[in-house]
């Protein structure tokens, strides 16, 4: 994961740590003290709360002898924690970025909501991302599909994945967009964001626009 550091916050009388990259020491210790700093009087203690911020889900362990902030394990199994929240928070940053940058408000879902999608689209450069519904019961609302597609593929070849699942297939950047609202479209060309309509299709962003 790279070079990492450890920004520390006491919560409750205890010394909490989270593990991250250099330039995320803001992100991570607003992370601690939002997160679990209302759960300072948690009996029996702070070992083993988990939060939910933003995207991600983050849980507090014992290990090394000191209480950890640890993620899902996106590269292995996201089921699994591990003692490093570089990943999430850099998400979330994005998520946060991309949504302020186009003035909406944000409807995200949770790293272990389930994206559904062509099965051909996991091996794709160029697709798409459309949210038909709001996240709810384990469902993120979004659907990945091939760029070239006439339309939905048949039942048998829609596949479902946790939305962690695009980090093990290569492809973080398509998580930034998690956050937008129902209607909207995004389109990329490998981890090149091409697009974003809205749900009225309008064009909402290009590349072209967020450099003028």
């Amino acid at each position: 994961m790279g070079r990492s550091i450890e920004v520390t916050a006491e919560i409750g009388g205890e010394t909490v740590v989270a593990r991250c990259a250099p330039e995320q020491v803001l992100e991570a210790r607003t992370m601690i003290e939002r997160g679990f700093g209302p759960l300072k009087g948690r009996k029996p203690g702070l070992e083993g709360a988990v939060i939910v911020f933003g995207w991600a889900a983050f849980r507090l362990e014992r290990r090394e002898g000191q209480l950890l902030v640890c993620e899902p394990d996106f590269d292995d199994s996201p089921r699994q924690f591990r003692p490093d929240v570089t990943t999430s928070l850099r998400v979330v940053a994005r998520q946060v970025g991309l949504v302020k940058m186009l003035g909406v408000k944000p409807a995200g879902c949770r790293f272990d909501d389930k994206i559904v999608a062509d099965r051909g689209a996991l091996r794709a450069r160029q697709v798409y991302l459309h949210r038909t519904g709001a996240a709810k019961g384990g469902e993120s609302g979004w659907y990945m599909g091939c760029a070239d597609a006439k339309g939905k593929p048949p039942a048998e070849e829609l596949v479902g994945f946790m939305s962690s699942g695009l980090v093990r297939l290569g492809r973080e950047r398509l998580l930034d967009v998690l956050v937008l609202p129902v209607g909207c479209i995004a389109r990329f060309d490998g981890d090149t964001l091409l697009g974003i309509a809205d749900a009225r299709n309008r064009d909402v962003y290009s590349p072209k626009r967020a450099r003028s």
